[in-house]
């Protein structure tokens, strides 16, 4: 099962990076949802489903010049895959360079990715290693709501979000 995920997850970054939105898309659930931890200020962090997925990646290629994301590994997390990942490109109206290594982690149910969470940079997984440990261990004894709470991050157990200051909720409202 992993392994197929590693390869949903290259026919993904394939994709995208030859600009084909929709083939790209193909292997998500039509109800996904993507986080963007890197978001433009005038973007909501949060979205869900497929049709607001793809104004966001159609969004993100029209204001880039050749916009590649090369992914450098992928690593195999039961469920889901991290890629370490090289976005780089080039802003079309103001010629800034975007160049950024990042961790982006797609999340999979019945062959289908359900959740994608771009731009975790090291330091913020390094930050919130104790937060996650903490959650993790409070959905393995099985607390049904359990929260872990600090000033950066909530996690509630009863669902797999992770409130980070910078998400406005999903579909950025909230």
């Amino acid at each position: 099962m992993s392994q197929e995920n590693v390869e949903i997850g290259n026919l993904v970054n394939a994709a995208f990076n030859r600009g084909e939105v929709d083939a790209a898309l193909e292997v998500f659930a039509p109800d996904a949802e993507l986080l963007d931890l890197q978001n433009a200020p005038d973007q909501p962090a949060a979205i869900q489903g497929i049709d607001r997925i793809r104004d966001a990646v159609n969004l993100w290629i029209g204001a880039f010049d050749e916009l590649h994301a090369d992914v450098q590994e992928w690593i195999d997390a039961g469920d889901a895959v991290v890629g370490a990942v090289h976005w780089h490109g080039q802003g079309k109206a103001t010629g800034i360079s975007v160049d950024s290594h990042q961790f982006d982690i797609y999340e999979f149910s019945d062959g289908k990715i359900v959740r994608a969470t771009l731009g975790y940079r090291w330091a913020m997984l390094e930050e919130h290693v104790e937060i996650i440990r903490r959650a993790f261990e409070a959905w393995q004894r099985g607390e049904p709501r359990a929260h872990v709470v600090d000033a950066e991050i909530e996690w509630d157990s009863s669902t797999s979000w992770a409130r980070h200051p910078r998400s406005r909720g999903i579909g950025g409202a909230g």
